[in-house]
């Protein structure tokens, strides 16, 4: 894939309150960094199949793609106000919601995909949606997964990483699977919002067995290319057992506005395919949002 970043980003949207406070982020956001939205509801074959018997499944599937496409509407409007280039689409085949953004993704020649992922103050228990888990482990582009929550009764994405704020405090975990396509796309993606952009931080934790010298190796090229993207790149080791609470807390401790990993597939199933265990975690324990890159698969 490209370097391209925030070139024209395919947004997910289903019709809950979730998905229009994610609209709304991503207008804010585009009218600041100036990138196309393609806003995108697929009829969920799920909701289809499950219907009650006696009941018209083609008039649900009516009833559905009107109420998106009121909300759609809302958004395109919105964003044309605020500046924005937007526009809609609906996939009104019921369909599996991943498989068929993954190929609207691919058919307007999306940069990105952004999503929402209930955050901790909205379930206690997050299991990471079948929808999410699917898109991050089958595409090749890069997930932007925003967490609204609930505070005082009302759904929304912390005033902490507001679209202003996104990419004020970037946290790149990375390890020795990092590929130059990665660090060509966070230049990219830096350049283009580097007004934006206070500090930069690579972290690698070293686990078990692992060479210090090579760590250091890795984080610093990483460092020294993003180093003209952005005003301040800074790397830290970290020693550690559990990838993923050492990057959380590093994480919370800097007061980083976005967490950026790589994602790999570490199995292929007859089932489909396995995310790493780590990027899995991230993605359901963070508190900020995590931009998920696609590394190239590891066969076991």
């Amino acid at each position: 894939m490209g370097a391209d970043a925030l070139e024209r980003v395919l947004v997910g949207i289903d019709t809950s309150k979730a998905s229009e406070v994610l609209g709304r982020y991503m207008i804010d956001l585009a009218s600041t960094y100036d990138f196309e939205l393609v806003f995108t509801y697929v009829v969920d074959e799920s909701i289809v199949e499950h219907v009650a018997g006696g009941y018209d499944p083609n008039k649900l599937i009516s009833e559905l793609v009107e109420a998106a496409r009121g909300m759609l509407e809302n958004l395109v409007a919105e964003a044309e106000k605020r500046g924005a280039r937007a526009r809609y689409r609906i996939y009104d085949t019921p369909a599996d919601p991943a498989s068929a953004l993954l190929l609207i993704a691919e058919e307007e020649g999306a940069t990105e995909i952004a999503v929402a992922h209930k955050g901790h103050k909205l379930l206690k228990i997050i299991p990471l949606g079948s929808t999410t888990l699917s898109l991050i482990s089958h595409t090749t582009k890069p997930v932007l997964v925003l967490k609204p929550e609930a505070v005082e009764g009302e759904i929304r994405i912390s005033e902490a990483v507001g679209p202003k704020k996104l990419f004020s405090r970037v946290l790149v975990a990375v390890d020795n699977n990092i590929t130059s396509d990665m660090v060509e796309y966070l230049r990219d993606l830096l350049a283009k919002v580097k007004e934006g952009v206070e500090e930069v931080y690579v972290v690698h934790v070293i686990e078990p067995g692992e060479s210090e010298a090579e760590a250091k190796r890795v984080v610093d090229r990483v460092v020294q290319e993003l180093s003209n993207a952005a005003r301040s790149v800074s790397s830290i080791l970290l020693e550690g057992h559990k990838p993923y609470k050492d990057i959380l807390a590093a994480a919370s401790q800097l007061g980083a506005t976005l967490l950026v990993v790589g994602r790999r597939v570490w199995k292929r199933t007859v089932f489909g395919v396995l995310l790493g265990s780590t990027t899995k975690k991230i993605i359901e324990s963070a508190e900020i949002p995590v931009l998920v890159y696609p590394l190239l698969a590891k066969e076991e």
